[in-house]
């Protein structure tokens, strides 16, 4: 009779680095290794006081840090700002018939 290896269960909200890496690679189709989520961690991604992460706020954390990369790449006219900057010049072309 072969043994049959028992495994327990992952908790989403109580996940081991190691296997959270294994975890999002085998779904997202593409490899993630302990080490990227850790530089996330570093660089302020949410874990547990046992150093576990929550995939759910993982997850949160990588949205809003793409969305403020976003914003930060984004010209100030593209962000609504310095509307006198980014207007001010085709206004007065307009004005003048240019």
């Amino acid at each position: 009779m072969s043994e049959q290896a028992t495994s327990r269960p992952m908790s989403p909200t109580a996940i081991a680095v190691a296997d959270a890496a294994r975890l999002l690679s085998a779904a997202g189709g593409y490899s993630v290794t302990p080490e990227q989520i850790q530089a996330d961690i570093d660089a302020g991604a949410p874990t547990n006081a046992d150093g576990t992460i929550n995939l759910v706020q993982y997850a949160a954390w990588l949205v809003l840090d793409m969305s403020r990369l976003a914003e930060r790449d984004r010209s100030p006219c593209d962000r609504g700002e310095a509307a006198a900057i980014c207007q001010g010049p085709v206004k007065e072309m307009s004005d003048r018939g240019d």
